[in-house]
């Protein structure tokens, strides 16, 4: 991406969007953000914020196959 702004504050955006992922992963253990944290992941947000924490498209589909495993055994586990 080449926005101006990931142009003149790159390390600073890059952080913060790597926060945002970051808090939503943690997010999804809490029964109060779960639901608003899968729809993060399965919508252009995540999509947005990735590509400004640097994530590559392969580097995406690995996070999010590896949220999709953790969420089926934890229903697993719990059910």
């Amino acid at each position: 991406m080449g926005s101006l702004v990931q142009k003149t504050n790159g390390e600073r955006v890059q952080f913060l969007a790597e926060a945002v992922i970051l808090q939503s992963l943690a997010d999804l253990c809490d029964r109060r953000y779960c639901q608003e944290c899968q729809r993060f992941f399965r919508g252009e947000g995540f999509m947005i914020w990735s590509d400004l924490a640097g994530l590559s498209p392969l580097d995406q589909i690995r996070l999010l196959s590896m949220i999709h495993k953790t969420k089926r055994n934890y229903e697993y586990t719990f059910s």
